[in-house]
């Protein structure tokens, strides 16, 4: 197994993530980092550390290429993906791994992940579940740093697409996903630490990016017509609800317009089957938060 760390200006962070690694119950075979361009000291730190097998440097291409050139260099059979700034629980890799031996004909196998350090850990009744193709159609399921995926997937799918700005990780979970089951284990066991001006952030980009992808998918044929016009239209739906919901009128105006690109029909079929259970869902657990 190989662990593949994108990192761009992450001096700051990328100590963290290299020492979560190191403490891992089940030792990787290397640590690769590449360095997209850092302006800051993210090479001199990474260097200092003695944590890495491999430092690799390119000019600022983004995180797709950033990571493709990590796994061109790796050695292992799986590869696993870590953010420069986020951390993993040392039991992260060895839970994951004892997926892939239980289930060898996996694609993916991911984690749950939490943003405090005090919620990470084993479960004593953490369980799989089991996503398929559409599944990730309908929603990106897992944070990069989660994932630990097949290296013969990797290189069948051509790795990341540096053309999706800011979904080239759902795109390339669901290109995987077309060659092997996937598996989420119910544990956080990733500390994830997203940046105010993070791409997440930016849902005008991500809403460009989601139609990208929806509209790869339609011509990919493997969803029926009418279930790619209704995803297409659940997505614009909630990314116009994500607008609305940061008070970004501007925003919320340009996704209304981007509501069109789905007919009528497809909208009601999507509010009613996904958007409706998904805001409800979402306003469940935040009750419950503040119940708590």
């Amino acid at each position: 197994m190989s662990v593949v760390i994108a990192a761009y200006n992450a001096a700051a962070t990328i100590t963290d993530a290299l020492e979560s690694v190191h403490r891992q119950q089940y030792p990787p075979i290397e640590i690769i980092v590449v360095d997209d361009g850092s302006t800051d000291d993210t090479i001199a730190v990474v260097e200092r550390s003695g944590l890495t097998s491999a430092i690799i440097r390119q000019a600022n291409q983004g995180p797709s290429r950033a990571r493709n050139a990590g796994v061109r260099a790796a050695h292992g059979d799986w590869i696993a993906f870590l953010d420069a700034d986020d951390v993993w629980h040392p039991a992260k890799l060895a839970e994951q791994v004892a997926v892939v031996e239980r289930h060898g004909d996996a694609a993916i196998v991911a984690t749950d992940w939490a943003r405090a350090l005090d919620q990470l850990g084993v479960p004593a009744a953490s369980h799989l579940e089991w996503f398929g193709y559409r599944d990730l159609v309908v929603l990106n399921r897992f944070q990069t740093s989660t994932v630990l995926m097949r290296r013969a997937v990797l290189d069948a799918i051509g790795g990341f697409d540096a053309s999706l700005d800011g979904v080239e990780d759902w795109d390339c979970w669901l290109r995987g996903a077309l060659h092997g089951p996937v598996a989420l284990l119910h544990a956080p066991l990733v500390l994830y630490r997203d940046s105010p001006g993070g791409v997440s952030k930016d849902l005008r980009r991500l809403r460009a990016g989601a139609i990208a992808v929806m509209e790869r998918e339609r011509q990919r044929g493997v969803l029926h017509p009418d279930d790619a016009q209704d995803l297409l239209a659940w997505h614009l739906e909630r990314l116009f609800v994500a607008e609305v919901l940061v008070r970004d009128w501007p925003g919320a105006l340009d996704a209304l317009k981007d509501v069109l690109l789905a007919p009528p029909h497809a909208h009601l079929r999507a509010a009613r089957g996904l958007l409706g259970p998904f805001l409800l869902e979402r306003l469940n657990r935040r009750r419950g938060r503040a119940a708590a």
